[in-house]
């Protein structure tokens, strides 16, 4: 399974609409839709299934505090005992400061050892110098390395063939190898 994680209302489910090429997810102009962990099964173009999981958003929806709580307990322990996870895509916001719950998500990785990728997502609404800006402080802020981090458009698909690479290496390993699967015949590394 690769799980998507990240705050209400930062493109999660456009993004996973964006990858699947379909209605995978159910976009809403109201933050914090999303109040459980969805799993769907996708297959890619070679016809390989695979566990896409939408975990619920935090931080920015309007919910009371024990419903946040409830839901980041239930995150939390989906991450640490999940053996299916092989992946966490960790969506940030490009265009605030770091957000704690994005530092524990990734801290909760490191951890772990779960691979984990950092995606910023609308980053057609920012420049490339203010992108680059947000991204080093989420590197020093978590204390990965430079290029750890990458921006992804859902209207452009900027970064869709980097996310899937990330994916087939993470779920696929000995075929992604070899070649196959969804954003091989895109060369954007990006």
């Amino acid at each position: 399974e690769v799980a998507f994680a990240g705050r209400s209302n930062v493109g999660k489910s456009s993004m996973l609409n964006c990858l699947t090429g379909s209605k995978l997810a159910v976009t809403s102009k109201t933050p914090g839709r999303t109040r459980r962990i969805n799993l769907f099964v996708h297959k890619d173009n070679t016809g390989r299934a695979l566990g896409i999981v939408d975990l619920p958003g935090l931080g920015y929806a309007k919910m009371s505090k024990g419903i946040k709580e409830k839901l980041s307990d239930e995150i939390t322990q989906y991450i640490k005992t999940r053996e299916a996870l092989k992946l966490l895509v960790i969506l940030i916001d490009p265009r605030l400061e770091p957000q704690e719950q994005d530092v524990l998500l990734a801290e909760l990785c490191l951890d772990k050892k779960l691979p984990f990728v950092m995606v910023g997502p609308k980053a057609d609404k920012l420049s490339n110098n203010e992108i680059e800006i947000a991204f080093s402080k989420y590197e020093e802020a978590i204390g990965i390395g430079t290029g750890q981090l990458i921006s992804f458009s859902s209207k452009t698909g900027e970064g869709k063939a980097f996310v899937w690479k990330q994916i087939n290496q993470a779920l696929f390993t000995d075929e992604a190898e070899k070649g196959g699967g969804e954003g091989d015949d895109d060369d954007d590394d990006d």
